[in-house]
């Protein structure tokens, strides 16, 4: 799956769940808020490659975006107004699922970012088919990943 392919995956997910969804050209590939339950999320996507140095320096910059992300700044600019101070922001990064076994696969290379990183960052991992209806979801808490 490419980028945008996982993009508009998740953008379809999100929808589904109520939340309203803005795609980036600049900022994150994904600004989702749902007035209601007063959440935000911020999300970078990534798409499939075959070469697996590719594949970790696409996790790393992820990785680098979301801890460079602004909450503040990524609500207002996608039009949702001002972030409130009883609005919880959660950050995501978003892969295709693909075969574990081929070295520096995205799920080795999430599973080596620290449970107290994910937790300190509220860091979900998506991992999305392109077949699936949901993408297959991993928490800052998941102590199983």
């Amino acid at each position: 799956m490419t980028e945008l392919e996982v993009r508009a995956t998740l953008k379809d997910y999100f929808e589904s769940e109520g939340f309203t969804v803005r795609l980036g050209s600049r900022g994150p590939d994904l600004v989702c808020f749902h007035p209601t339950w007063k959440r935000l999320w911020i999300i970078e996507a990534k798409g499939w490659t075959d070469n697996s140095t590719d594949r970790r320096d696409r996790f790393e910059i992820g990785l680098g975006q979301i801890c460079q992300r602004d909450a503040a700044n990524c609500k207002s600019l996608a039009g949702f107004g001002v972030l409130l101070p009883d609005e919880a922001v959660t950050y995501g990064l978003a892969f295709p699922e693909g075969d574990k076994l081929v070295e520096f696969n995205y799920h080795s290379l999430c599973q080596s970012v620290r449970k107290e990183v994910r937790r300190a960052l509220t860091l979900y991992f998506f991992f999305v088919k392109s077949d699936a209806l949901a993408p297959t979801i991993i928490a800052p808490h998941d102590l199983t990943f």
